[in-house]
């Protein structure tokens, strides 16, 4: 399985190309690339940055979304899976982008 290194190396990928502030994102590529690992890599680069701005740490966050990944991982569901929440994730963040709020 994919190390922390492909899971940071794909965030930084989506952060300097700015693919995850785009619309159409290929959760279901990074999904296969991170080795199932899509949430973590989308957090790293939409979530994890704004850990200060919700009240809490990287580290906080980091450990958040890991168990969050973990429940994913262990409750195995054909649709409401590990790609399926980094899909709402991305989603959440480009219409929070774009609010008038």
């Amino acid at each position: 399985s994919p190390s922390r290194e492909v899971i940071f190396s794909e965030s930084s990928v989506l952060v300097n190309s700015g693919a995850a502030q785009n619309w159409i994102l290929d959760t279901l590529g990074l999904h296969e690339r991170t080795g199932r690992r899509s949430l973590l890599a989308l957090a790293e680069s939409l979530v994890v940055p704004k850990a200060e701005v919700l009240g809490t740490t990287d580290r906080t966050m980091r450990r958040f979304v890991t168990e969050l990944h973990r429940k994913y991982e262990e409750h195995q569901n054909p649709f409401h899976n590990e790609a399926h929440a980094a899909v709402v994730c991305h989603s959440t963040h480009w219409l929070g982008m774009r609010s008038k709020a």
